[in-house]
């Protein structure tokens, strides 16, 4: 016979994909710089409103308005289907499964009242 054997050589509980660091065997994380302005606005969002000037105040809800903006291009069409589908059509979708699962619910109690009260005609 042949040599059928599995064998592994990899790493226990190691993950694909995932590549080992040198300190204490945890994944490496890939740092970024961030911008300077993402720095600058952080910076003025540990202010209160009331410390900020108006053209900081501007900075800050422009950089978020365009944060949000970038958030919202980079979703996939999957995902805009999905939420203007759901926006749409959520409510009539959870009215109509929990009025089928009420529906089956009561279906199957009042089968089994009546094969209660069968057995109790048929013992009394």
């Amino acid at each position: 016979m042949g040599d059928n054997i599995i064998k592994h050589v990899g790493v226990l509980g190691m993950r694909w994909g995932i590549r080992r660091g040198k300190k204490g065997g945890k994944p490496e994380k890939k740092s970024r710089e961030s911008s300077e302005d993402s720095v600058n606005v952080s910076q003025l969002k540990k202010k209160s409103a009331k410390e900020l000037s108006n053209k900081e105040l501007n900075e800050i809800l422009v950089r978020m308005d365009l944060e949000k903006r970038f958030k919202e291009s980079n979703t996939s069409r999957g995902k805009k289907y999905l939420r203007n589908f759901l926006a749409e059509n959520g409510q009539n979708l959870i009215k109509n499964v929990a009025k089928s699962v009420t529906t089956e619910m009561g279906k199957q109690i009042g089968t089994k009242m009546m094969e209660q009260m069968a057995k109790q005609k048929a013992t009394g």
